[in-house]
C-alpha cells in the first residue's frame, strides 16, 4: 500500500494543503488509492505523519490569530464564495472523475453532490455575513445578549461516503463561521477534496484558515484527534471510524461532536400508495450519496405483502455496474465493505430469513471490482441485528409493523440520528409519526435528495451552528460583531 512518491503516467498524484501551500507529506511516503470498481491504484495522497499534522494546526492556529478572514468585508466575503463556486463549475468534470474513481459511486450520486453544494453557497452566502444571530434572555438581574461567536481552530475527521457533501457542510461551513479548519479525509479516499482545496485556496481565502491532511487513521487521525492546540472536533463516519476518534478527544479534553452514519428509515402506513412508495425508496438508492448505509422501510403488516411484490419487481431490474456501463448504482467503498454485504447475506441464509430479491451485475464489470446487487431482505422483526447493522452496503431490510402504536414507539426509542421518512395518506397520522421523531432529518410522504438540497441544509442549519459556534453572553444588550465571524 505505500510507496515513495513518484511520478506515474496513469496515476494522479495530490499533495496536502497545508498554511495554502500544496505539499507532499515530511517523509515522502505516499498512500495508493484504489477505484472500487477496477480494484486498481488510480492516484496517490500523502501519508501524513503528526508532524505534518502539526504544522497544519499550527497553520491554522496563526491564520485564526492574525484575523484576516475577519477583517474582509461581507462584499469580499461573498466574492470569495462566488469566485469559489465558479471554480468548482469550472473544474467539475475533474471532481466527477477523481470521486468516481474513489468511491465507485454513480455519476448521477456525484453530480447530485456538487449541486447540493452549488445550491449551498449560492442560497446561503450573501445573507451569512450580514449579522451574527442573536438572542435576548431574561437573566436573574438584568437582560442578556447571547450572541455566538467562531469556536477557533476546529478538526474535522470524514468518513469515507458523501465526502464532498460532509466536507462542505462541515469544513467550509466552519471556515466561513471564522474558524480555521484541518481536515483529515478517509484514509481510503481524499482525492478529490485536495483538489477542491486548491479551488478553495485559488478563491482568495485567507492561507492556512482550511487545511487538509491526508494519511492513516492510526497515525495523521490519531494525531488530530487528540492534538492539544484543537478548540472544537468534528468527526463524522460509521461507528468503527468514530469510536477510537471520540475516545481520544475525551482523554485529551476536546470537545467533541460526533455524526454517526446510519441507515435511511422509511415508515410506512396502510394508507400509502404503494407504487410512488416504493418509486421514491428507489430513487433514494439512486440518487442520494447515502445509498451506501442501506435502508430500512418499516411497513404496516396490512400491506406489506403487496409492497414486497412490488419491491421483488423494481430491484429485478436494478443494476449494478462501472460507470460506463449507466447502471443503476456503483460498486462498494472498498473490498472491507464487500465482505461485509456478502458476511450479512450468508447470514441470512443460514438462519434462513427470506431474501426478497436481488438485483444484477452489469455485464461485462470488471471482475475485481466491488460489486455486489443490491439485496432485499425481508419481513424481519425490528430486533433482528439485521436490520439494525449500519454497515456500508446495498441493503434494503424489510420490518412489519402491527399498528400506528408500534410504529410510534420505535421511532420514539430509536429515532434519535438518521434521516427518518414517513409515508400516510392520512396527514393526522403523519403528523403524528413525526411528533414521535427525534431525528434532525425528516420528512413525509417523500424524502430529502440532493435537488432538495437546501431543504435539507436548512433542517441541519441549527445543529451546525451550534457545531461551529459558541454562545458568548453579553450583558445589559450590548452586543458587539465578532471581528473574526
Amino acid at each position: 500500500m505505500l510507496e515513495q512518491a513518484a511520478q506515474i503516467s496513469d496515476i494522479t498524484s495530490c499533495m496536502a494543503l497545508i498554511g495554502g501551500q500544496q505539499s507532499f507529506a515530511a517523509s515522502k511516503e505516499v498512500l495508493n488509492l484504489i477505484n472500487p470498481s477496477t480494484a486498481q491504484v488510480f492516484a496517490q495522497v500523502p501519508r501524513c505523519s503528526a508532524s505534518d499534522v502539526g504544522k497544519a494546526v499550527l497553520a491554522a492556529q496563526q491564520a485564526y490569530q492574525a484575523g484576516t478572514w475577519g477583517s474582509y468585508s461581507p462584499t469580499q466575503k461573498i466574492a470569495c464564495f462566488s469566485r469559489f463556486a465558479t471554480l468548482l463549475s469550472e473544474n467539475r468534470q475533474e471532481l466527477i472523475k477523481l470521486e468516481i474513481n474513489s468511491t465507485g459511486a454513480s455519476v448521477t450520486s456525484i453530480e447530485r453532490q456538487l449541486d447540493a453544494i452549488d445550491c449551498f453557497i449560492r442560497t446561503n452566502t450573501a445573507t451569512s455575513f450580514n449579522a451574527q444571530p442573536s438572542t435576548s434572555v431574561l437573566a436573574a438581574e438584568n437582560w442578556q445578549n447571547v450572541t455566538r461567536s467562531p469556536r477557533g481552530v476546529i478538526g474535522v475527521m470524514l468518513g469515507s461516503h458523501a465526502a464532498l457533501t460532509a466536507f462542505y457542510l462541515l469544513a467550509v461551513n466552519a471556515a466561513a463561521k471564522g474558524n480555521s479548519v484541518v481536515v483529515k479525509p478517509s484514509q481510503s479516499s481524499g482525492a478529490a477534496l485536495l483538489y477542491m482545496g486548491k479551488l478553495w485556496q485559488d478563491s482568495g481565502f485567507p492561507a492556512g484558515q482550511l487545511n487538509i491532511v491526508t494519511g492513516l487513521n492510526e497515525e495523521a487521525g490519531a494525531a488530530l484527534s487528540h492534538h492539544p492546540d484543537l478548540d472544537y472536533l468534528v468527526s463524522i463516519g460509521s461507528k468503527a471510524h468514530i469510536v477510537p476518534v471520540a475516545t481520544a478527544a475525551a482523554k485529551s479534553g476536546i470537545p467533541c461532536k460526533n455524526l454517526v452514519n446510519t441507515k435511511t428509515t422509511h415508515v410506512c402506513m396502510a394508507s400509502t400508495n404503494i407504487e410512488v412508495f416504493v418509486q421514491a425508496v428507489m430513487e433514494d438508492l439512486k440518487l442520494r450519496p447515502f445509498a451506501q448505509t442501506g435502508i430500512r422501510l418499516l411497513v404496516e403488516r396490512e400491506i406489506i405483502e403487496r409492497v414486497e411484490e412490488v419491491i421483488r419487481t423494481k430491484l429485478r431490474q436494478c443494476v449494478v455496474g462501472p460507470p460506463k456501463s449507466n447502471a443503476d448504482f456503483g460498486a462498494l467503498k472498498s473490498a472491507a465493505h464487500l465482505r461485509s454485504l456478502k458476511a450479512l447475506i450468508r447470514e441470512a441464509n443460514t438462519n434462513k430469513l427470506p431474501i426478497i430479491a436481488e438485483g444484477a451485475v452489469a455485464p461485462g464489470s470488471n471482475s475485481n471490482g466491488y460489486f455486489h446487487p443490491l439485496v432485499a431482505l425481508g419481513p424481519l422483526p425490528y430486533d433482528n441485528p439485521l436490520v439494525n447493522d449500519n454497515s456500508f452496503s446495498q441493503l434494503i431490510t424489510l420490518v412489519s409493523l402491527e399498528d400506528e402504536a408500534q410504529a410510534c414507539q420505535i421511532v420514539k426509542e430509536h429515532s434519535k440520528s438518521g434521516q427518518w421518512v414517513f409515508w400516510s395518506q392520512d396527514l393526522q397520522q403523519a403528523l403524528t409519526l413525526l411528533r414521535c421523531s427525534r431525528s434532525q432529518q425528516t420528512s413525509v410522504n417523500g424524502s430529502f435528495h440532493a435537488k432538495d438540497a437546501l431543504s435539507c441544509y436548512q433542517a441541519w442549519r441549527p445543529q451546525l451552528d451550534q457545531v461551529m459556534t459558541k454562545p458568548v453572553v453579553i450583558h445589559m444588550g450590548f452586543a458587539q460583531k465578532s471581528s473574526l465571524y
